[in-house]
């Protein structure tokens, strides 16, 4: 697709006008100033078929026909082509010199950038940045796989037991309250325990029933949280739900004293 102009790299600043206050004026890379130049097209609209298209990132965010309905992002660039053509807002594209080609869209990465010379994406974040990213993405899937839990079978029942911060520390004070009531001579020998916040699974059971379920859910617990360091380690930049209990499955498979 053919350019007829372009606009580039623009960057916004707030400025006072007199007699109006404070206003926003995007200028690009030559240092035009966009409302005066939308102002000066639309004079012309009528003997032109421009389309104009607002490019953030190599995607397309904004496509309008009058100039002046466009408002530009920092950094955002606007061309102006014949037509319209296939474009559509989200589509990929890039500028070559005076031509406007469609790329694809780019994947694992966290700040794209397109290379016309090889056109490829290369990654742009600092080894910071990718690990921080990381880091904020495997610990997000640590808690949903925490609250999800684990399945357990009580008297040939399966249920399941939420494992958040607040399941856990249910757990660990209810085994502790069978220590304290057995020290006073008063051992607790069945329980209630509710499965579901609303009470509609709840299961008695022995207490010993309960600590060897409560040892299997702690236990994988700890076994999320070893694979949430390991799947850090692979630095993977999108890691999933999916790869996330692989990860899981693959600790279950060897000894946790040769990590």
């Amino acid at each position: 697709m053919k350019i007829v102009s372009k606009y580039l790299e623009f960057k916004n600043t707030i400025e006072e006008v007199e007699g109006i206050g404070k206003a926003v004026f995007s200028r690009d890379s030559n240092n035009l100033i966009w409302h005066e130049v939308a102002t000066k097209i639309n004079n012309l609209l009528n003997i032109r078929t421009s389309v104009f298209v607002m490019i953030l990132n190599n995607q397309i965010v904004q496509i309008e026909k009058d100039p002046s309905l466009i408002s530009p992002l920092e950094n955002s660039s606007v061309i102006e082509i014949d037509e319209e053509n296939n474009l559509s807002v989200g589509k990929y594209v890039a500028i070559s010199k005076d031509i406007l080609i469609n790329i694809d869209e780019p994947s694992d990465y966290i700040h794209p950038k397109f290379n016309l010379t090889t056109s490829s994406w290369i990654e742009t974040a600092s080894d910071d940045e990718i690990t921080e990213h990381i880091g904020k993405n495997i610990t997000k899937l640590l808690y949903e796989v925490l609250s999800i839990g684990c399945e357990v079978t009580v008297s040939g029942e399966k249920h399941q037991q939420s494992l958040s911060d607040e399941k856990r520390k249910a757990l660990n004070e209810r085994i502790s309250g069978f220590k304290l009531a057995e020290e006073l001579g008063s051992p607790i020998t069945h329980v209630a325990w509710a499965f579901r916040d609303d009470g509609t699974d709840t299961v008695v059971m022995t207490t010993d029933k309960f600590k060897q379920m409560s040892l299997y859910c702690l236990n994988y617990g700890d076994k999320c949280y070893i694979a949430a360091e390991l799947l850090k380690a692979k630095r993977n930049i999108n890691t999933t739900l999916e790869d996330f209990y692989s990860e899981l499955e693959y600790i279950d498979e060897i000894n946790l004293e040769n990590l």
